[in-house]
């Protein structure tokens, strides 16, 4: 039901509610246990030609707000990278705004501040 609805069904009216679906979904969890939900949402190619600004945006929006909430335990990050760096131009500005918030999103997941050894953690913190 839930792959139905993210694939046809959204609308302005309901996509905060499977949004926070979403969130109840993957917050903390480990993301083998929503693994098919991840691979639709993954799967999620832009469409240059489509006039539904909002579908395509909110589309993504769910997909930002699993990038998210899994953190650095997503790990399908370069098909999206390299689908929506392709697609920078693309025609409606919502659509770019919410790409470049999954992109934001994915590079954040991504840095992580860390020492090889306690010891060089300690003496870079004296």
């Amino acid at each position: 039901m839930l792959l139905k609805i993210i694939g046809e069904d959204l609308t302005p009216e309901n996509l905060m509610y499977w949004l926070t679906c979403l969130h109840l979904i993957m917050g903390s969890k480990d993301p083998r246990r929503s693994q098919e939900i991840i691979e639709h949402l993954v799967s999620f190619r832009l469409d240059m030609t489509s006039n539904a600004a909002f579908k395509e945006a909110s589309k993504i929006q769910l997909l930002e707000s699993a990038v998210s909430d899994l953190g650095w335990h997503f790990r399908h990050e370069k098909p999206i990278l390299e689908n929506f760096l392709a697609h920078l131009d693309h025609p409606y500005k919502t659509v770019r705004e919410a790409m470049g918030r999954v992109i934001a999103s994915i590079y954040r997941t991504r840095y992580h501040e860390s020492y090889e050894t306690v010891e060089k953690l300690l003496a870079a913190n004296k």
